[in-house]
């Protein structure tokens, strides 16, 4: 049922004109999509690109609460990934890499049918006691909060708020080098975007996981890129204007 959501079904062209003849904007957080929509709306509809907005958090300290879960010291590193186990998200890429970086705990939050593939590989290579699957979580930010790096492996992806989240925490991720990642991370910038391969991954998290003021650096570079791009107020404040665009119409 998980793949399911991952199916998008293709609108003839002729019923999509039929649907959108009467609308005067379309919105999407995808190009590619706002491309395909310029094809069947009305010359004189508006068209543009908002992204997500995410809530920014509060407080971004760690309290501790992820540690006491785990059982790990204030010393063990972590590094957390937050989604649904589909073949997309590309989770066993992450197990995979966890076995080139030793000394460092993995965490991960969410459900789905690949979870048990990955625990299975997990077994198979001996870190049981390094990689913690904890399944769907209510508090996303007790876990952000006592990681180091996030991780986000997908080979496919939209906007994923699980990234953007992170990123107002403060923390760096290593992403995969797909478009709709690299347009949040950019590399060196607000972490890295490497080859979907075990070995650049891990090349990667150990480079930050080593490094506390790159580490640092980075992080508050994605923080203040939420901030200033992603935050639900500069989010709102563009539909906002874009409805008083069509008012003035």
């Amino acid at each position: 049922e998980y793949e399911k959501l991952w199916m998008i079904a293709r609108v003839p062209r002729a019923l999509a004109t039929r649907v959108h003849a009467g609308y005067e904007a379309h919105v999407s957080n995808n190009p590619e999509i706002l491309a395909s929509a310029q094809t069947s709306m009305p010359e004189t509809a508006v068209f543009e690109a908002i992204p997500n907005g995410v809530e920014l958090p509060k407080s971004v300290a760690d309290d501790g609460a992820l540690r006491q879960r785990l059982g790990l010291s204030p010393s063990d590193q972590i590094v957390s990934h937050v989604g649904s186990f589909l073949r997309a998200k590309n989770q066993r890429l992450l197990v995979e890499a966890a076995a080139r970086v030793p000394d460092t705990h993995f965490v991960f939050a969410g459900g789905g049918p690949q979870k048990k593939h990955c625990e299975a590989r997990a077994a198979e290579l001996g870190l049981q006691a390094r990689l913690h699957f904890l399944g769907p979580v209510d508090d996303v930010a007790t876990i952000l909060r006592g990681s180091q790096v996030f991780a986000f492996p997908s080979v496919s992806e939209g906007m994923p708020n699980a990234l953007l989240e992170a990123m107002s925490f403060a923390l760096p991720s290593v992403v995969t080098k797909i478009p709709a990642l690299t347009a949040l991370v950019r590399d060196g910038e607000e972490g890295h975007a490497v080859e979907p391969d075990p070995e650049s991954f891990a090349r990667a998290l150990r480079s930050m996981l080593d490094d506390d003021s790159s580490r640092r650096r980075l992080g508050r570079a994605a923080q203040r890129r939420v901030e200033t791009t992603f935050s639900m107020q500069v989010v709102g404040e563009r539909y906002l204007e874009l409805y008083r665009q069509l008012c003035r119409r």
